[in-house]
C-alpha cells in the first residue's frame, strides 16, 4: 500500500487511483485486508513518507556547517500566493540543494514571506529556527523589492537573525535584463524582434487557416526529408534567453517556407480578406530587407554565448566562484562580434540572396549602426549588471573575493606557482572539480576547505525554485490539490519531497533538452511532414477564446502608453509595486513582449518608411 501511494505521488496521479491500484493487487492474489482501502489512508501514507524524506533533509542540514535559502513565489489557480523554498548546502565539496516546502500567504509581503519560511523550517523540518539561522550564509532570489528590499525585504528581515546574511540577486533574471537594456531604444532590433517576431508569432497563432496553408506550402517546396518546418514562436515574455534564440532560430530555419506562403497570400486570386493581405505584404517587406535578416543572423551568434552562461546558471551544481571566469569569457566573445562577423552572419553578409530569397536594401546601414550600438550596450549592461563581480568595494566585496573558488583562474605551471610561493606538483593537473580536490587536502587545509565549502553553498541563482514552480503549476493537482491534515501539506508539495533528487535533481542539459521537447509539443513548433493530422477544432476555439479575452488588455495597454504612462506606474497604482525589480527594468522590457493589436499597428507603421 506504500508503494501504490509512493507511486501516486511519483507519477503525479489523483489520491483516488489509491482505490484501483488496491484493486490490482487483488487482482495478483495479494491480501490487502478492507482496513486501509479509502483515500483518507492513502493522505495518511502519504504524509508519513514525505516525513520520512524531510527527515533525512533535517539530518544532512544539521550536519553541514553552511546553508543557502533559495525562493521564489507564484499565484496559483486559487489566487493565493504560494512561496517554493528549497535550501542549498555544501560539504566536502559535494553540493545538494534540497525542496523544505512550499508556504500559502495570505498577503505577500516581506513580514508573510518571511513568517512562510521559518514556519516550514519549523514545521516540516522540525529545526528550531534561531538554530537553522546560525548556519545560513547567502538568500538567492529574484530582484523583486519584496524580496531584496533594503529597509523592509525578505533578506533585510532575514538579516536581523543573521546578520552576516549575503543577498544574491538571481543571476539568470540579471542576465535576461541585461539584454533588455541593450535592446532599449534600438529601433532595427524592435523592427526584427517585437514587430517582425511577434507579429508573425500572432499571425500563425490565431488563425487555423494561415497554419494549414503554410504546412501546404512546406510540403510543396520540401527538398530533404530531414527539412522541418519550424512555426514562429513568441520572442517575448518572461523566458530564459534561449527562448528568444530559438524564436529567432525558427524563423530563419522557417524563411524559405515563410516568404512563400506570404506571397501567395498577396498574388492570390482566391478570397482573402483584406486585412491578411496588408499583413503579409508588411512582413514580407521586413523578411525581405538585409538589413533585418543581416540583425537576424547575427543575434544568432550573439545570443548563443549568453544562453550557454544561462543554462550553467541554471544547473544546480553552479556556483558564485564559477561566474568570474565565465563572465569574462561571455564578454570576450561579444566585443569580437563588434566588428568581427560570427558563423551564421558570415552566411548572409555578402550575398544578395538568402534561402533563394532576392533581398532588398543591400547596402545594410542599418545594421552596421545597430550592429556597433548593440554590443556596445550589451558589454555595457553586464559589467553594469554584475558590477559586483570586477568590484573590490566595501558592499559587493564578499562576491569578489569568492573568485578564490573559480579552478580556472587558479595557476596551471611552474612559473604561476612560484608567485603563489607552492610547492606541490599535486596541485599541477587538470582537476576542475572540488570533490577529489577535497578528498585529498581535506585533512591538511581543513579551514580552506570549509571557506570553499561556505562559498560553494551558495547559490548564485534561484532557477531551482523557478523549474519547481513550473512543476507545480504543470501538476495534473494544480486546480485541485487536496490538503493532508494535521500538517497542512498538499500533495504537490509532498510530491516535489520526494522528487528532490529524480526529477529536480537532473542535470541543466537534461532539463533544457526535456523543456525544449516539451515547449515544441505544446506550441505545435515542429511539423515533421505535411502529412501529418490536423489541429483539433476544438483546440482552435479555445486559442481564439484566450485571443478575444486578451483584447480589452490589449486596448489598456495602448491607452496606457498612449498617455505617457509607464507598466511600472500601472502596476504600482493597482498595488503590484513589490513585485517590481524598479522602474528601468519595465521600460527596458516593454517593447518585448507586446500585444497583438500593438504589434500589427507597428507592423503597418513600419511598411509605410
Amino acid at each position: 500500500m506504500f508503494r501504490n501511494c509512493h507511486a501516486i505521488v511519483m507519477k503525479n496521479r489523483p489520491v483516488s487511483d489509491y482505490m484501483w491500484l488496491c484493486q490490482l493487487d487483488d487482482m495478483k492474489g495479494l491480501n490487502l485486508g478492507q482496513t486501509y482501502r479509502n483515500q483518507e489512508t492513502a493522505k495518511v501514507f502519504i504524509n508519513a513518507i514525505a516525513e520520512v524524506e524531510f527527515q533525512k533533509v533535517a539530518a544532512l542540514f544539521n550536519a553541514n556547517k553552511f546553508l543557502c535559502v533559495i525562493g521564489d513565489g507564484s499565484t496559483d489557480s486559487s489566487v493565493t500566493e504560494q512561496d517554493m523554498w528549497y535550501v542549498r548546502t555544501c560539504n566536502s565539496g559535494k553540493i545538494e540543494t534540497k525542496f523544505i516546502g512550499v508556504a500559502s500567504m495570505v498577503r505577500a509581503n516581506a513580514e508573510g514571506i518571511t513568517n512562510g519560511l521559518k514556519y516550514l523550517v519549523s514545521q516540516n523540518l522540525k529545526l528550531q529556527w534561531n538554530d537553522f539561522a546560525k548556519k545560513l550564509v547567502a538568500v538567492s532570489c529574484d530582484g523583486a523589492s519584496v524580496m531584496v528590499g533594503s529597509r523592509s525585504g525578505v533578506a533585510t528581515l532575514l538579516c536581523k537573525d543573521q546578520p552576516a546574511l549575503i543577498t544574491l540577486h538571481c543571476m539568470a533574471h540579471r542576465l535576461e535584463l541585461t539584454l533588455k537594456d541593450a535592446a532599449k531604444k534600438q529601433q532595427l532590433f524592435n523592427k526584427a524582434i517585437s514587430v517582425l517576431a511577434m507579429g508573425l508569432y500572432y499571425f500563425y497563432r490565431n488563425s487555423y487557416l494561415n497554419r494549414s496553408m503554410l504546412k501546404t506550402t512546406y510540403a510543396a517546396l520540401q527538398q530533404k526529408e530531414d527539412q522541418k518546418l519550424l512555426i514562429p514562436c513568441r520572442a517575448g515574455g518572461t523566458r530564459w534567453i534561449g527562448h528568444q534564440l530559438r524564436a529567432v532560430t525558427n524563423l530563419l530555419r522557417s524563411y524559405k517556407f515563410i516568404c512563400n506562403h506570404l506571397e501567395q497570400l498577396c498574388e492570390t486570386s482566391e478570397q482573402v480578406s483584406s486585412d491578411s493581405k496588408s499583413k503579409a505584404k508588411a512582413f514580407l517587406k521586413l523578411l525581405k530587407s538585409k538589413d533585418i535578416v543581416c540583425l537576424l543572423m547575427f543575434l544568432t551568434d550573439l545570443l548563443t554565448p549568453l544562453r550557454r552562461l544561462s543554462l550553467q546558471l541554471q544547473d544546480r551544481t553552479c556556483s558564485v566562484g564559477r561566474q568570474h571566469s565565465a563572465l569574462r569569457a561571455t564578454i570576450d566573445v561579444i566585443k569580437k562580434y563588434q566588428e568581427s562577423d560570427g558563423p551564421c552572419l558570415r552566411k548572409v553578409i555578402e550575398q544578395d540572396v538568402f534561402e533563394g530569397v532576392k533581398l532588398t536594401n543591400l547596402n545594410i546601414s542599418q545594421f552596421k549602426a545597430a550592429r556597433k550600438q548593440l554590443v556596445k550596450n550589451l558589454v555595457d549592461a553586464l559589467m553594469k549588471r554584475f558590477s559586483e563581480f570586477s568590484s573590490t568595494s566595501e558592499s559587493v566585496v564578499h562576491v569578489h573575493a569568492t573568485r578564490i573558488a573559480d579552478l580556472q583562474t587558479w595557476p596551471e605551471n611552474w612559473d604561476d606557482l612560484e608567485g603563489f610561493e607552492m610547492h606541490n606538483d599535486h596541485l599541477v593537473g587538470n582537476s576542475t572539480d572540488w570533490v577529489p580536490v577535497m578528498g585529498r587536502y581535506k585533512s591538511q587545509c581543513g579551514n580552506i576547505c570549509q571557506l570553499i565549502d561556505l562559498i560553494l553553498s551558495m547559490s548564485p541563482s534561484s532557477a531551482e525554485a523557478e523549474r519547481a514552480i513550473d512543476y507545480w503549476n504543470n501538476s495534473s493537482v494544480r486546480s485541485r490539490r487536496p490538503v493532508l491534515k494535521e500538517t497542512g501539506k498538499n500533495k504537490s508539495g509532498v510530491q516535489l519531497a520526494l522528487v528532490n533528487d529524480r526529477v529536480l535533481g537532473k542535470s541543466h542539459n537534461e532539463i533544457v533538452t526535456e523543456t525544449e521537447t516539451e515547449a515544441e509539443r505544446k506550441e505545435d513548433d515542429v511539423v515533421d511532414d505535411g502529412s501529418g493530422k490536423e489541429k483539433d477544432t476544438e483546440r482552435e476555439r479555445k486559442e481564439q477564446t484566450e485571443v478575444d479575452s486578451q483584447t480589452g488588455e490589449s486596448e489598456a495597454v495602448c491607452n496606457v502608453v498612449s498617455v505617457g504612462q509607464s507598466m511600472f506606474e500601472v502596476r504600482k497604482m493597482y498595488g503590484f509595486e513589490d513585485e517590481c525589480e524598479d522602474e528601468s527594468d519595465y521600460e527596458s522590457g516593454i517593447d518585448s513582449d507586446l500585444e497583438e493589436d500593438v504589434v500589427f499597428s507597428r507592423l503597418f507603421e513600419f511598411s509605410r518608411d
